[in-house]
């Protein structure tokens, strides 16, 4: 066990700071993120009038945004400075989020999903492009290894510390303290991820795409 933390530790140690801010982000994200939405439906069908059905649309909504924007996040990333589009992302989560808890109407609370979901496509996007613009490539695939990882780690605790608020009934809670992480990492984006204009980075992210395409597919 020592020996495997120890290589982990090496491992990590060795990466570029904009690497363990992504990754410690793609947690944190995760982790909050899934403390939440598991628990949105049960929200929704307790605080406000809406339908099961309605409940239910609101709920794949923001997927289905998030899927039907995809034809052109990418575009959209490629056109922009990354980390920008990453910051802004995580902006417009974090002001739309409360809506949930704010709002009660039903074309308000889609009008939500939608653009959460436009949102959280360009986070997905940015964040896989960064990667491949500040890792070496012979780090890459074990950099979304461990970008996959810290997404499930985050996906089995969330849901476990959201039913914990539920219990306590300060579910409520929990859509604060997603808006406030997300806020933070906003804030903190241009500050750790470092601009990547130059024709180096550029030549490593074309020389990266095909194994981010081969690692990320059916992942992220």
């Amino acid at each position: 066990m020592k020996k495997f933390l120890l290589k982990i530790k090496i491992a990590v140690s060795q990466l570029p700071k904009t690497i363990l801010f992504l990754l410690v982000s793609r947690f944190l994200i995760s982790f909050t993120r899934f403390m939440v939405f598991p628990f949105l439906a049960i929200y929704l069908n307790t605080h406000t009038d809406l339908s099961i059905t309605q409940i239910g649309f609101l709920i794949g909504l923001s997927p289905l945004a998030s899927t039907i924007f995809g034809l052109i996040g990418g575009k959209i990333v490629d056109r922009f400075e990354s980390r920008y589009v990453y910051m802004l992302s995580l902006f417009v989560n974090a002001i739309v989020l409360p809506g949930y808890i704010l709002f009660s109407d039903f074309y308000t609370l889609s009008s939500v999903a939608v653009i959460s979901g436009i949102s959280w496509n360009l986070y997905n996007t940015c964040s896989q492009t960064v990667i491949s613009l500040n890792t070496p490539k012979k780090q890459l695939v074990e950099v979304f290894s461990y970008s996959y990882w810290m997404f499930n780690l985050g996906g089995t605790i969330g849901p476990l510390t959201g039913a914990l608020l539920a219990s306590m009934h300060i579910e409520v809670l929990a859509f604060f303290i997603f808006s406030m992480v997300l806020t933070i990492l906003a804030f903190l984006t241009p500050l750790l991820i470092s601009k990547y204009n130059s024709k180096l980075n550029k030549k490593m992210a074309k020389s990266n795409t095909s194994i981010r395409s081969k690692v990320t597919n059916g992942m992220l």
